[in-house]
């Protein structure tokens, strides 16, 4: 089975990382067998959701890097989950002993 990365892609360009993001996203990318362009813009919750569903249709597998909280109103992170379940797809979650939730795109600080 392949590790296909998918990258937000914002009129044809891919979208900008937060700093943070780029050694994660870095190695991901150096893991990965392929690399997809998805046309979305990462921080609107509803085009997150939309790229996911459409995304789904060609998985056989999803590797969620979630904590297994509800959704936020911004986090699209729970639905993917849900919807992969929903519609066959398996779905393993990771959640790294430690990590912490921290600020998403097109979320306010609380």
């Amino acid at each position: 089975m392949a590790l296909v990365a998918v990258v937000p892609r914002l009129n044809r360009v891919p979208a900008l990382l937060r700093e943070r993001d780029w050694l994660a996203a870095g190695e991901l990318l150096l893991l990965s067998q392929q690399v997809r362009l998805l046309e979305y813009d990462p921080a609107d919750r509803d085009a997150c959701v939309r790229a996911d569903e459409r995304l789904l249709r060609s998985c056989a597998r999803v590797v969620a890097i979630w904590d297994g909280t509800a959704s936020n109103g911004h986090d699209a992170t729970a639905h993917l989950v849900a919807y992969a379940r929903s519609h066959g797809v398996g779905v393993e979650v990771l959640w790294p002993d430690g990590a912490e939730r921290v600020q998403g795109l097109g979320e306010e600080s609380s």
